[in-house]
């Protein structure tokens, strides 16, 4: 098995490191030459983070000044642009509901708005 380590340099497997500026040029390039590949892996990513953040934060309750509702519908929308369907997820909280919910507008504090 080989030997992998991340640090602050770069990526270390089995004693050859390819650091940071190294990798987001491949990462940037290949996003130039293979730009399906790419979306494909950017809609994969906003699904990873919109079902990550939907159940990361407790539910927000009266009196507080931040809601984690802005977040998850701005990367719903990403998801949306990249031809996704974020509704196929399984809300896993009540904000993140609301937030996926297309119909609701929700104020900053996660209200909902007539």
């Amino acid at each position: 098995m080989p030997s992998l380590w991340a640090s602050s340099r770069g990526i270390e497997v089995d004693g050859a490191l390819a650091t940071w500026p190294r990798l987001l040029a491949g990462r940037a390039e290949q996003r130039e030459v293979e730009p399906e590949v790419a979306r494909a892996r950017d809609l994969a990513e906003a699904y990873h983070y919109l079902d990550y953040f939907g159940g990361v934060y407790p539910e927000p309750t009266d009196g507080e000044e931040w809601s984690p509702v802005p977040l998850i519908r701005r990367l719903a929308a990403e998801a949306r642009e990249l031809g996704g369907d974020p509704t196929l997820l399984e809300p896993r909280s009540q904000y993140m509901r609301l937030a996926l919910d297309l119909d609701s507008f929700a104020n900053l504090h996660g209200e909902e708005c007539k």
